[in-house]
């Protein structure tokens, strides 16, 4: 594995804000989603390791950022993929890199169940 390389907050959450995700808070943590186009109850969820407040990600071996795939309806809510956790190595430019994928490949994967709900 690389070399671990601090992640600013404001540029995680400035890539995550254009890519049309919206901030949310879970807990402590600063979570963005974004609704399936298809069916606004499927999400792709991004936990930033961002705590709310703080101007950086957590530290080097703290947490990685995570890549999730979700359905949330009212009173009801559960899982359809975990992705693999985005470490943060290399250089700020490799992990939006590599963050940019996962949210490409959950999008990938809302689409295909919601594909197969219909089905």
């Amino acid at each position: 594995m690389g070399h671990y390389v601090e992640v600013p907050s404001e540029v995680i959450e400035s890539f995550l804000s254009g890519k049309r995700f919206v901030r949310g808070v879970q807990g402590s943590e600063v979570v963005y989603s974004f609704a399936h186009l298809r069916d606004a109850a499927v999400k792709v969820k991004v936990y930033t390791s961002i705590r709310v407040g703080a101007t950086r990600a957590r530290g080097c071996g703290e947490d990685a950022i995570r890549v999730v795939v979700c359905g949330e309806r009212p009173g009801r809510s559960w899982g359809i993929a975990k992705l693999p956790r985005v470490y943060r190595t290399g250089n700020v430019d490799a992990v939006l890199a590599r963050l940019h994928a996962r949210m490409r490949e959950a999008y990938t994967i809302a689409t295909n169940y919601l594909t197969a709900q219909r089905a």
